[in-house]
């Protein structure tokens, strides 16, 4: 006897329309809600294309990519470059693989411990 298949068709989530203002919202973010979420990859494609060389392969990533400082003056403007180097939110697609910076891999890993550890301090 076979084994039945359930699908199920997820609907799409619910965006709310775009207001002229909208209040307590980062406007790069309220926007890119609102852009076409092709025209985002192919944003992020373009970025990934610029940094590589196809003979040389991937660039070598940085040690600690949140630990460099950014000249941009608005608080917008050093987050997104923030989320680009460590590839996160609608940059996850400049890194490919294992190119990823190494924090960002070792997210979901359990933290091994080299010693056992004081209960206390974990309440």
């Amino acid at each position: 006897m076979q084994e039945p298949v359930y699908e199920y068709n997820f609907p799409e989530p619910y965006i709310n329309p775009p207001k002229y203002f909208p209040l307590r919202k980062q406007f790069n973010t309220y926007m890119d809600m609102h852009r076409d979420p092709k025209q985002i990859a192919k944003e992020t494609l373009v970025k990934r294309l610029e940094k590589i060389n196809p003979l040389e392969g991937e660039p070598p990533l940085l040690p600690y990519p949140a630990a460099v400082p950014t000249p941009q003056p608005t608080s917008w403007e050093r987050k997104e470059a923030k989320k680009e180097r460590l590839g996160v939110g609608k940059y996850r697609d400049l890194f490919r693989g294992r190119h990823r910076p190494h924090h960002v891999l070792d997210e979901f890993k359990p933290v091994k411990y080299d010693r056992p550890v004081n209960k206390k301090f974990l309440k």
